[in-house]
């Protein structure tokens, strides 16, 4: 289940972003690839680096961006806005996790 998500890279600023929302969920572990913003921020106890725990939560990445073609380059409907892309994951999320219609 995808509990929160923001559109940006794997720069601290995002990082933070993310964390903040994921807060109120008490989330007491971390499953990352080896980006420098998670060794930054993460206390070690709480940060697992691994390709086992990755592979996953990467399938289910990738489920989501082949059903969403705004995020495919050489598609018709492609956005370039960041603010596009994020209602669009919104109401991903919203229809498929939770079973809101938009």
């Amino acid at each position: 289940m995808v509990l929160a998500y923001v559109v940006g890279t794997h720069k601290d600023a995002a990082f933070l972003k993310l964390q903040a929302l994921l807060a109120p969920f008490g989330i007491t572990r971390y499953y990352t690839d080896k980006g420098g913003a998670y060794r930054r921020h993460l206390p070690p106890e709480q940060h697992t680096v691994g390709k086992p725990s990755m592979q996953k939560i990467e399938r289910k990445h990738l489920t989501l961006r082949t059903r969403l073609k705004r995020l495919a380059r050489k598609t018709l409907c492609f956005s370039r806005s960041c603010l596009m892309h994020d209602l669009v994951i919104g109401l991903y999320m919203n229809h498929v996790e939770f079973g809101y219609e938009a």
